[in-house]
């Protein structure tokens, strides 16, 4: 009896624990930057070996955004990769994401950052905005007014 009574004991407070969210959203931002000092080299060999990295070996495709300033050494694009975070169940959950990599050259060597990090809410496309519509006086249909609004999720 004893051993029935803590197993329903036991199966009601696993019942009525939260709800695992830690992952979900936390609010905090994730990035890494680092320094590297290379003062032998230059600034101007650094900024032109960053700038062909980006244009002919960066591996984060479709690449977008691609920026660079030579008077300031600063080399910026916006890559796009896949993250699989866990869902509570258990699953694996494959999410498209954009980042932002940025390269600065100095006299005295170089400094890179990865942050910025973004969902793509469309991963079958992961160029295009999420809401490419223009809205015009006759928006919205009456016949689409009619119908009750369903969403794929």
């Amino acid at each position: 009896m004893k051993k029935v009574l803590f197993g329903l004991m036991f199966a009601g407070l696993l019942a009525s624990a939260p709800a695992a969210v830690a992952q979900v959203s936390s609010g905090a931002s994730v990035s890494y930057s680092e320094n590297v000092l290379a003062e032998e080299v230059g600034k101007d060999v650094l900024y032109k070996r960053a700038l062909d990295w980006t244009q002919n070996h960066f591996p984060y495709a479709p690449k977008m955004g691609a920026k660079s300033d030579a008077a300031t050494g600063t080399v910026r694009i916006t890559g796009t990769g896949k993250v699989k975070p866990v869902t509570t169940a258990g699953k694996e959950q494959e999410h498209v994401i954009r980042f932002d990599f940025v390269f600065r050259a100095s006299d005295k060597g170089y400094e890179y950052s990865v942050g910025s990090f973004r969902l793509v809410p469309d991963p079958r496309s992961p160029t295009k905005p999420r809401c490419s519509a223009t809205i015009s006086p006759a928006w919205p249909p009456r016949k689409a007014m009619a119908r009750p609004l369903t969403t794929g999720v």
